[in-house]
């Protein structure tokens, strides 16, 4: 018999998730696969973010199982296939030998899983399920919504709640089909509903449907395809009750009232490791397939050569280096000032005053309105762009309603008009935001008629390239590799969209 010894190596990037139930699920399925070859011997090793997989033993069904791997390992962002290098010889010493033991039915992989989409025998699925007592079956949970009952589901210790009726603007659909039939899809929206790295975008409802959704409410409906295999497979048993979607809504755990069934993933103890971690902000939004939007602490692996930019609606902005076990502040957001006092520190110099001159003759009244001298402290650029928008006419007062965004949802090109950004030195942060800069280049183009939808999607647009500008200065002169993008503000296609494509192309770009 020919013997053969082949090693695999996959990256492991579960950083941003210390639980590592991933790469514990995605262990014990390759172990499952492992069993079926009786003639090969397997070894397991963790190490450095790189998991290690040997098999060696008759030639034949170490190829075959090479070629299992291809077809039957599922598709994981968190963990990429590397290599596979053959050696005669190999030191397996620190290495965990497979015990040939039974397989565990609480994992599937693609085949099994894709067998049972196709079967919609989902019977399958209660190994892998926990249904609580006082709800048996999907049909139990699938005649609660139709009778317009709320269910409550835990994934990893995630309570949310699901319902048929529109408890929020979020809202899960059973597949593509159904989303592009109660939504405007264009094809760039079609191909990120089903990504892990897009659990929801902002999208908008058909016009005929909008009765069905909580339009009033709300500006913007966030949709999501199901990415978890057990919500894809409930969402697929609720066609048969003619249920295409549901809402969705996280939920704090003492608000629970009982538990339908529980999504959590198990953990491996033996992967959890020590992070030297930092925590980015008291509260955060974690874009994850699993966590829904719950706001909570961040905890980031520190490495070096990363880049981290939050970017959100009430958390501080950020953009910090990493390196050296250690973070530092690159830009500094924070701002002081009232309408007025922006205003005023524009018109003090040359070219912003002949701006603001002509501005003011078209917005007579502007500066006796009270907001005018409300002062906004803050490090958020979001506060900013409300300032402006009050500023602008956007709104007739200071305001949450984010009314820039929404304008610029609504521009129907691609591209706006291109604002100024600059950065000047303080004593306290190297490189701080102009703000002044920014106001008249906004100014500009108002006085010129743009828009303001379109001058909405110019700012935007702007703040994106400035921040791919830069991002492309720090690869040169500061080496750096990767560039870790949080905050809810990535719900928002425009603003993701625009830093996905401002950002350099040899940049590693990380999600949550």
């Amino acid at each position: 018999m020919e013997e053969l010894t082949l090693r695999f190596s996959f990256s492991v990037d579960v950083g941003f998730d210390k639980s590592f139930g991933i790469l514990g699920n995605f262990i014990k399925i390759l172990k499952n696969i492992a069993l079926d070859f009786k003639d090969v011997s397997f070894y397991f090793l963790y190490e450095d973010s790189m998991l290690y997989v040997v098999a060696s033993g008759d030639s034949k069904e170490v190829l075959e199982f090479a070629n299992a791997l291809s077809s039957r390992l599922p598709f994981c962002s968190s963990i990429t296939f590397k290599e596979v290098v053959a050696f005669s010889l190999i030191d397996t010493k620190n290495y965990e030998k497979l015990d040939k033991k039974e397989k565990d039915h609480k994992v599937y992989d693609v085949l099994e899983l894709t067998e049972i989409l196709k079967s919609e025998d989902f019977e399958g699925l209660s190994n892998f399920v926990d249904i609580k007592e006082n709800s048996k079956s999907f049909d139990d949970l699938a005649i609660k919504l139709k009778n317009k009952e709320n269910i409550y589901v835990e994934v990893n210790n995630m309570p949310f709640v699901i319902s048929a009726n529109p408890i929020s603007n979020y809202a899960m659909f059973a597949n593509l089909g159904a989303a592009s039939s109660y939504l405007r899809l264009d094809e760039k929206t079609k191909n990120s509903l089903p990504s892990f790295e897009r659990p929801f975008i902002s999208v908008k409802v058909k016009e005929i449907f909008k009765d069905m959704f909580d339009t009033k409410n709300y500006h913007f409906l966030f949709a999501s395809l199901p990415k978890d295999i057990l919500l894809n497979c409930f969402l697929k048993f609720l066609e048969r009750f003619e249920i295409d979607f549901v809402f969705i809504k996280s939920l704090d755990s003492k608000e629970v009232k009982e538990l339908s069934f529980d999504l959590s993933y198990e953990t491996l103890s033996f992967l959890e490791p020590v992070f030297n971690s930092f925590t980015l902000a008291e509260r955060n939004f974690m874009l994850s397939h699993k966590k829904l939007f719950i706001p909570r602490d961040v905890n980031l692996l520190v490495k070096p050569k990363r880049a981290l930019f939050q970017f959100d609606k009430k958390a501080d902005t950020l953009f910090l280096i990493a390196g050296d076990g250690e973070f530092h502040k690159e830009l500094d957001f924070s701002f002081s000032f009232s309408p007025l006092e922006l205003l005023d520190s524009m018109r003090s110099k040359k070219t912003g005053a002949k701006i603001a001159t002509k501005f003011l003759e078209e917005r007579k009244g502007l500066e006796s309105r009270a907001d005018m001298n409300t002062v906004v402290k803050s490090a958020n650029l979001v506060d900013f762009f409300k300032v402006t928008s009050f500023l602008l006419g956007f709104d007739e007062k200071l305001s949450d309603s984010f009314t820039l965004m929404k304008l610029a949802h609504d521009c129907i090109r691609d591209k706006g008009p291109k604002i100024d950004i600059k950065v000047k030195k303080n004593h306290e942060c190297p490189n701080t935001l102009d703000y002044v800069r920014i106001l008249r280049g906004l100014m500009t183009f108002e006085v010129a008629g743009i828009d303001d939808s379109l001058l909405s999607q110019g700012m935007i647009d702007s703040i994106c390239e400035f921040m791919g500008d830069y991002l492309a200065d720090l690869i040169k002169n500061d080496g750096i590799e990767e560039i870790f993008l949080c905050g809810d503000m990535l719900l928002e296609d425009v603003f993701l969209n625009g830093m996905l494509e401002q950002i350099p192309s040899n940049l590693k770009i990380l999600l949550p």
